[in-house]
């Protein structure tokens, strides 16, 4: 479903709510809200008044929603967030009964992040986490965890016909920089694993090399779902299609 969250929305749930956070400002005035809650990326925000691009809980539509989603034990509140993998390591009890023991630690999400703006353009955000351990591993891993945002370029700036190619387009980018580190070394293997919820509908291009393939998961089928061999980079091959 989507949300038809605003920007302003956002903000207003969240100051009515004590809830710290920080915007960044990309190009074109295109905006970022990342909450110190679950240090998620919340947007981006074409204006105060346009919906976020990225899937948004709809409880940030009012204060007194997003009151009760705070009170709650729910942690999706959208956008792009950041979890520890591997997922059978840390959020599942019993391999031979996943979806009966997953559950998302509260030292992951939402987490204790420290926020801070480092500049202008940039906000970072830290967190130290210990996690307990299940299948794969036994006890508790001690991790520290940095993110830093910050606007990105457009990676297509390069090319001869790029204003052909622009023409009609708003272009905004953010670069999503993380760094995990663990307390001790040991045997218990860890990684990032960043996920990304965006509102239904409209086209996702994602640029790979030739050797990519589709690795479908969680039981999805995704019939829309295709790869295409390279294509001259024609204005008529990636023309914005009408809403």
């Amino acid at each position: 479903m989507n949300s038809r969250v605003s920007f302003q929305q956002v903000i207003t749930s969240l100051e009515k709510n004590n809830q710290s956070y920080i915007t960044l400002a990309l190009q074109n005035e295109v905006n970022l809200i990342i909450p110190q809650r679950g240090a998620r990326v919340l947007g981006p925000f074409l204006s105060p008044d346009s919906e976020s691009l990225f899937w948004l809980n709809p409880a940030f539509a009012q204060p007194d929603s997003y009151q009760q989603f705070l009170n709650s034990a729910d942690w999706n509140i959208g956008g792009e967030r950041v979890w520890i993998a591997p997922e059978i390591q840390y959020l599942v009890g019993d391999r031979t009964d996943f979806w009966g023991t997953i559950r998302v630690p509260e030292a992951m999400d939402p987490g204790n992040y420290t926020l801070d703006q480092t500049s202008p353009q940039q906000c970072r955000m830290t967190q130290r986490l210990t996690l307990p351990t299940y299948n794969l591993a036994s006890g508790e891993k001690e991790l520290q965890l940095e993110r830093r945002i910050s606007p990105a370029a457009d990676p297509l700036r390069s090319l001869s016909n790029y204003e052909v190619l622009v023409d009609g387009l708003i272009f905004a980018g953010y670069e999503h920089l993380i760094t995990l580190s663990e307390s001790k070394h040991d045997d218990i293997t860890s990684e990032s694993w960043t996920l990304l919820q965006l509102n239904p509908g409209g086209r996702l291009l994602i640029p790979a090399s030739p050797a990519s393939r589709i690795q479908r998961l969680l039981r999805t089928h995704h019939p829309r779902i295709s790869i295409h061999p390279r294509q001259p980079c024609q204005p008529e091959n990636y023309r914005r299609s009408p809403v």
